[in-house]
């Protein structure tokens, strides 16, 4: 009795030096293998308990006090529900305990890393507290684990959906032939094994002779979305690739088949397991052993992943994505310590919804083990997950890949991190960034050799006209370049950027930008016309919070080939960001007009005035647009209706210029002033023709200009004290080169940047010298710039529009950045 006494306590001492030594060799790097080894720890007891602790159960008065002893199989399930409710506990006070932790400066890192003897013990005991649980306890946490173990399935989908997206857009960002061929070949591949494993479905689970209805349906259902998913990719319309078609149809045949395998053994489509009563040991611990390391897998990844469900307190959405304040922001960024790499709330999350799914799967999502005890995860419950988790699957494949389609402004409206359109090269233009994928990019030195501070500046001191050259450089310079953080560390240094915005006729809706820095013109992309082929005209575009809007306007067909088509008059407001190079809808204006005028005052967008299908005699009704909260609100219509108007911002108030302004009976504006928010009537202070609409500019210290064309395109401006017009100049007229004669130009734009005048393009009439009447029509690509403080002006030309631009100006906006609040 005293040497079996010894040897116990010989046993129990080496016991305990084992898991202390195991314990104490837990390092930061090896933490979340131990969190998952505790994980698969808690199912293998889950599991054993299943099978040794119902005669024990039976005995305990506080769990069985029933007026009669239920069955065998419900205490089974009992045991495994209170391993899973303790390991659910741990799991969610560690998650409350980590909410905000973002440096390992926290002294909650060192929980979450070290103190693992301590937490080892701490999650026995729950475990053991969970026996003393009331059942009603256990019945509630049984209920709400289908829904925890449902949000868990939903989440390896998006796991898979965003691995097979990412995957795919890294063999196509290799842009080689040998990584196109390895796509195809993957893909084949999967293809191949999902029609061949669909056949093995139909051989396995709809054996002849019986009414297999269901189980046919199941499989026919996949190979469906297998279709629709190789359909949807390859439309042209999503240009989409088949590699993430391919993985994903394999998936959901796998799915298929996972739930028909769990039918029950006595159903007599379920030919696979011959009808079979149980399953022998190597089977029972195979299938435990796939489901815990797909737990642990999903958990693990997961709990790392930066792109599915950020928290608030994720590292990278509160770490500045550059070093704005230069060497004193690196020494205080030395001095503290590193950042985590991931958020530890949200990865015990995901331990605790896999303690539901791994209790779940154990039980076979129902009140009874089963069989008997013997089957894991095996039920018509088990089935119907199964076939639902497929569908679901599917369903969010076909969104992420038609989303962006139907979605162009799809941040604001649902946008998942695994949403990583597969046609992201289709347009090198129209992209967008994640802070991750910044963050990844800008880990590495910007420029080797140069510290990080030195290069950006470097880099910020270009214009945004080297932009396109510095972005084929690198990934990393790209993402650098159209993050939000670069626009504001050039605007705090003092070095923002000027850009002139020019829409011409010809165009196809293309606008074009032009760097005075970098003397250069660049094609921005296409913005989106109601049907192809229709231009835009009667809109207003104006710069505001560094941004170009187009507002309303009226899209009408190129050609009147079609009378039956109507023009449409819009509301629409489209917002293009000069540094991520890109357009994006906005909030539309409430009311669809056309004509109207529009101007920028203290940051806010001002519109009045106009005409629709519906006001074809001019529109008294004003909005307001605040771009930071991007809101239309309405204002006190004005007095009259005002139809082919412009705006003006003058003096801190709107100025709507009627087309009649320079008749002697209509020489009058409306004032609206934003302070008092109230209308007013100003007579003879804009004495232009009515030729003059949008060639009004407002210059520094309140100078307005304008070109009075009478026949020699005069320039004038207005004395702001006396409030007399005078002539500071013309412009001059164009010489061609194989023309005699100097040609007075018309349809030109005109535009105020940098304290300077642009007068843009135009068109000129061509005669023929022989006197015939006959002319051609020249469409002028040429820009002339002067400063209207130097008298007499001097004209210089700039680099000519770039194709396609040319010709009459229907659209021309100025842009001088500020730094944003």
């Amino acid at each position: 009795m005293w040497a079996a006494s010894c040897l116990a306590s010989c046993c129990a001492a080496c016991a305990c030096d084992a898991c202390r030594t195991v314990v104490s060799s837990i390092s930061r790097r090896s933490a979340r293998i131990a969190y998952c080894g505790l994980f698969a720890l808690s199912l293998i007891v889950s599991w054993i308990l299943r099978e040794v602790a119902a005669p024990l159960m039976e005995k305990l008065p506080w769990i069985n006090h029933f007026h009669k002893t239920p069955d065998r199989e419900w205490f089974e399930t009992d045991a495994v529900l209170r391993v899973s409710l303790g390991n659910f506990v741990f799991f969610s006070i560690l998650s409350v305990m980590m909410i905000g932790v973002k440096t390992q400066k926290d002294p909650r890192d060192g929980i979450h890393h070290g103190g693992w003897m301590m937490k080892v013990i701490c999650w026995f005991i729950l475990v053991i507290l969970m026996f003393f649980v009331p059942n009603e306890v256990i019945s509630f946490y049984e209920s709400m684990s289908k829904f925890g173990a449902g949000f868990f399935l939903l989440v390896q989908v998006v796991l898979l959906l965003d691995f097979v997206h990412g995957w795919n857009d890294t063999w196509v960002g290799y842009d080689e032939q040998f990584w196109y061929a390895a796509l195809l070949v993957v893909s084949l591949v999967c293809y191949l094994a999902t029609f061949v494993f669909s056949g093995l479905l139909f051989h396995w689970f709809t054996p002849s002779g019986h009414d297999c209805g269901l189980n046919t349906f199941f499989i026919v259902m996949t190979l469906i979305f297998v279709f629709v998913f190789a359909v949807v990719v390859l439309h042209p319309a999503v240009g989409g690739s088949i590699l993430p078609a391919s993985v994903i149809s394999f998936y959901c045949m796998y799915l298929c088949y996972s739930g028909l395998a769990s039918e029950p053994r006595d159903y007599e489509c379920n030919g696979l397991h011959k009808h079979s009563k149980a399953v022998s040991t190597g089977t029972m611990t195979i299938g435990l052993l796939t489901t815990v390391l797909s737990v642990v897998y999903s958990a693990v990844r997961a709990g790392s992943s930066t792109t599915l469900l950020s928290p608030p307190d994720s590292p990278r959405a509160g770490k500045p994505l550059l070093p704005l304040d230069g060497k004193a922001e690196e020494k205080e960024e030395k001095e503290q310590k590193k950042p985590v790499t991931y958020s530890y709330a949200f990865f015990h999350i995901i331990f605790s919804l896999a303690s539901m799914y791994s209790a779940m799967l154990l039980t076979g999502w129902s009140t009874s083990v089963g069989e008997s005890g013997k089957l894991v995860d095996v039920g018509w419950p088990s089935v119907w997950v199964r076939v639902v988790t497929s569908w679901a699957t599917a369903g969010l494949f076909i969104w992420s890949v038609v989303a962006p389609i139907l979605f162009p402004d799809r941040e604001k409206v649902l946008n998942f991190g695994f949403l990583k359109a597969s046609s992201r090269r289709r347009s090198q233009s129209s992209f967008t960034i994640s802070r991750a994928q910044i963050m990844d990019s800008t880990e590495q030195s910007i420029i080797p050799g140069l510290p990080d501070d030195l290069a950006l500046r470097c880099l910020a001191k270009l214009s945004h006209g080297h932009h396109g050259a510095l972005e084929c450089v690198s990934r990393g310079w790209r993402d650098l370049l159209r993050s939000a953080d670069y626009s504001c560390f050039k605007s705090r240094n003092g070095w923002s950027g000027t850009w002139l915005f020019v829409l011409t006729e010809q165009s196809k809706n293309q606008w074009v930008a032009y760097d005075p820095e970098a003397d250069r013109w660049h094609p921005l992309p296409r913005t989106r016309a109601v049907q192809d082929g229709w231009h835009h005209s009667g809109f207003a575009c104006v710069c505001v919070s560094n941004c170009l809007l187009v507002i309303g306007g009226c899209y009408a067909p190129s050609v009147s080939s079609f009378p039956h088509q109507k023009p449409v008059v819009t509301g629409d407001v489209m917002r293009f960001d000069p540094f991520k190079k890109e357009w994006r809808m906005v909030a539309s204006m409430r009311t669809p007009r056309t004509h109207f005028a529009c101007c920028a005052v203290s940051g806010k967008v001002y519109v009045a005035g106009g005409r629709n299908l519906t006001h074809s005699r001019g529109i008294t009704s004003a909005e307001v647009y605040d771009p930071v909260a991007d809101r239309w609100e309405e204002l006190p219509a004005m007095p009259r209706p005002q139809m082919d108007c412009s705006g003006l911002s003058y003096r801190g108030s709107f100025h709507v210029l009627s087309d009649q302004v320079g008749f002697a009976e209509q020489s009058f504006s409306e004032v609206f002033n934003p302070l008092e928010m109230s209308w007013s009537t100003v007579e003879d202070i804009w004495p232009f023709s009515r030729a003059m609409q949008f060639a009004v500019q407002v210059m520094k210290n309140d100078r307005v200009y304008t070109i009075v064309d009478w026949g020699e395109s005069l320039i004038k401006t207005r004395d702001t004290d006396e409030g007399e017009w005078y002539n500071v100049g013309s412009v001059p007229s164009v010489v061609l080169a194989n023309h005699p004669r100097e040609l007075e130009a018309f349809g030109y734009g005109f535009a105020a940047l940098r304290d300077e005048l642009f007068v843009i393009g135009g068109k000129v009439l061509k005669w023929e010298e022989s006197g015939a009447g006959r002319f051609d029509i020249v469409r002028l690509s040429v820009v002339r710039v002067c400063n209207p403080l130097d008298r007499p002006l001097n004209w210089r030309e700039t680099k000519p529009m770039c194709i396609p631009a040319g010709g009459s100006i229907i659209g021309c906006a100025s842009l001088e950045e500020s730094s944003l609040p």
